[in-house]
């Protein structure tokens, strides 16, 4: 069985890992619904072109549908959310070029 034990520290010292806050994350969300083009060869063209237009940006991205979210720049993880015409999905992203990602990668989401 295994046993987890807190790690010991030195009285005095502080904690080397730096604490986020949650006011300190702002991240932009777009709620979107998944255009027909998914639907055709099983997503496999849009979603290569999703995932390619996310990996153009520093930004992080992150895909969310169907209860489940996804790094929109790792094709398999996309591919995990099994999305098709008609999915509502939300699209979240945080960093400096984050409006011009979502609105890169909006269109692609959306393609007839």
């Amino acid at each position: 069985m295994f046993h987890a034990r807190q790690a010991q520290r030195r009285p005095g010292t502080a904690h080397r890992f730096p604490v986020l806050r949650l006011s300190d994350i702002v991240a932009t969300v777009v709620y979107v619904e998944i255009g027909p083009a998914w639907n055709r060869n099983r997503g496999g063209a849009a979603r290569k072109a999703a995932v390619d237009a996310a990996r153009g940006f520093d930004s992080d991205i992150l895909l969310i549908a169907n209860g489940i979210s996804s790094n929109a720049k790792d094709s398999a993880a996309v591919a995990a959310l099994q999305v098709h015409g008609g999915t509502s999905a939300q699209v979240l992203a945080t960093g400096p070029d984050e409006e011009a990602a979502l609105q890169a990668l909006l269109p692609v989401l959306q393609a007839r």
